[in-house]
């Protein structure tokens, strides 16, 4: 087995610790002045009210980082020129493209981001790359009657779903989507296959009867998480649909709970939050597979299938996750948090501290969408909504 990416992110640790104390003695963080001007120094240890204004497009330069010698470098990196409401990256190119919030999509370029599709289909709902990143599944239009299509980055395209679709997911690839549709008052759980012209679909459940859901697929076996939205005040619900069988099963996942929310990993691990509680689980056992000294939301972990298994990376803020997970207002985008990047080796059980923002000058970060690429992590920072890389092992490029 090979070594894991914590394993030689501990030694780049230890010799880089070394060599800065024996040479250059401590210096904890380098920010640059365009740094600073990006993302503004915020107080730590809490969530606050949000400033006004924000989110304009910032035309600087992108080149500035942030070399972290305690903990190995990395380097801190803004990509975007504009504020993005979702972004994903093609691991088959390494090109990454971000929506802005009324549908145009942009390539990111190393000095000015290039427009590739200047077609506005109104406020986005949700977006998902596919597992490759060559495409993009999109909902806009508000929640009550969204509209779907698929982006494909090959050839900038736009690809129209049929109408009447309320929610739904990547499958297996890029051919496939799981879709909730509304068809005659029911609505119907069906299985697509776009690589047929026109598109066929086949019914999964007759009628899964449930005013909203989210959905995610996981493999070995193929299964479909599907749940219901968090909320403060009504329990939501998880189910598993095990599709393995000719005839697919459909049993509770979780018990009604507050607040919770579920991600699935592409291995197929459980990211779940609820209240005060954050776990990862096994999904075949239902067990812990981390045992995790923090909380943080299912949403602000990336992960990354590897040979060893699942990879995690989990921003996590400073402040108390009971009060995070239980603001109405940090979902309204009213109040923030300041985070510190944690690496998972899940089947491994390693641990490391990797980046940490809102102190001394480094810049306060507030995670969302992170999503790992080759080389980094990805997301988009809440305070200003640009995409940033954190580029990792920086000093071996």
């Amino acid at each position: 087995m090979k070594p894991s990416l914590i394993r030689i992110i501990l030694i780049a640790a230890v010799l880089g610790t070394t060599i800065f104390a024996a040479y250059f003695g401590w210096r904890a963080f380098f920010v640059s002045n365009a740094s600073k001007a990006l993302v503004p120094d915020l107080p730590a240890g809490g969530i606050f009210p949000a400033e006004p204004g924000g989110g304009a497009e910032n035309s600087e330069e992108r080149n500035s980082a942030q070399e972290i010698s305690s903990e190995g470098k990395v380097q801190l990196e803004r990509i975007s020129n504009a504020p993005a409401s979702d972004f994903w990256i093609n691991l088959l190119t390494d090109e990454v493209f971000y929506l802005t919030e009324d549908g145009r999509v942009f390539k990111v370029n190393e000095k000015e981001d290039t427009e590739i599709s200047r077609q506005t289909l109104g406020p986005l709902n949700s977006a998902t790359p596919s597992r490759s990143g060559e495409s993009m599944l999109v909902s806009f239009g508000g929640r009550e009657n969204p509209r779907w299509a698929i982006f494909d980055a090959a050839s900038g395209a736009w690809h129209p779903l049929p109408s009447g679709i309320r929610a739904a997911a990547w499958g297996r690839n890029s051919d496939e989507i799981f879709a909730v549709v509304t068809q005659n008052g029911t609505r119907p759980l069906v299985r697509m296959d776009l690589s047929k012209t026109p598109l066929s679909s086949q019914t999964i459940l007759r009628d899964l009867n449930l005013e909203e859901v989210a959905l995610a697929f996981r493999e070995s076996p193929d299964a479909l998480v599907i749940s219901e939205p968090p909320s403060a005040r009504i329990a939501s619900r998880t189910w598993l649909l095990d599709l393995s069988p000719k005839t697919p099963t459909l049993a509770t996942l979780f018990p009604p709970a507050y607040r919770f929310t579920v991600a699935v990993s592409n291995g197929g691990t459980l990211y779940l939050a609820s209240g005060e509680q954050f776990r990862i689980l096994d999904a075949e056992t239902k067990e812990n597979a981390f045992l995790l000294p923090f909380h943080t939301l299912s949403g602000k972990c990336a992960t990354e299938l590897t040979s060893d298994g699942d990879f995690a990376w989990c921003f996590v803020p400073r402040s108390s996750l009971a009060e995070v997970a239980a603001a109405e207002d940090y979902r309204r985008r009213k109040t923030f948090s300041v985070d510190t990047l944690y690496a998972l080796d899940i089947y491994n059980d390693e641990l490391l501290k990797v980046f940490e923002s809102g102190v001394d000058d480094v810049p306060a970060i507030d995670a969302e969408k992170p999503r790992y690429g080759r080389g980094g992590v990805y997301f988009i920072n809440r305070y200003d909504n640009l995409v940033y890389r954190l580029r990792l092992n920086a000093d071996s490029d």
